[in-house]
């Protein structure tokens, strides 16, 4: 009987620190409430930030893929043009440079002033590269 009398009245002391602590906050409601609110709305809000960003990175990456299949250098440099800042626009620039680098060293012997003009492009695309890194 000591037992479960002594068991009650440990209920009864924790029910009544739990209203009184219920009372307590009671004023500080309406501002917790806020905060919840607003920590709901950021939580949203970078979902769908994060959720755009990843789409327009997969979109990158997939038109990336399909220019490595037969793309010349100006499709990689329209592709880093069209996604700036992007992973996939970094490795665009770089493949269009090291294209237009090796067709400039290729038509260094047969058209020199094309070849100049092509080994320029890769020049100033390498640099766009290393500002980009």
């Amino acid at each position: 009987m000591k037992s479960e009398r002594r068991h009650e009245l440990q209920k009864n002391e924790l029910a009544d620190r739990l209203a009184s602590g219920i009372e307590s906050t009671r004023s500080f409601l309406p501002a917790i409430l806020g905060g919840l609110v607003i920590v709901a709305i950021g939580a949203i809000g970078w979902g769908l930030y994060s959720g755009y960003n990843k789409s327009q990175a997969s979109a990158a990456w997939t038109e990336f893929y399909f220019n490595l299949t037969g793309g010349d250098a100006d499709s990689f440099v329209d592709l880093a043009d069209e996604h700036p800042g992007s992973a996939a626009a970094g490795w665009a620039r770089q493949f269009a440079g090291d294209n237009y680098l090796q067709r400039g060293i290729g038509m260094m012997y047969s058209n020199r002033a094309q070849a100049k003009e092509l080994l320029g492009k890769a020049i100033g695309v390498f640099e766009e590269v290393e500002q980009g890194a």
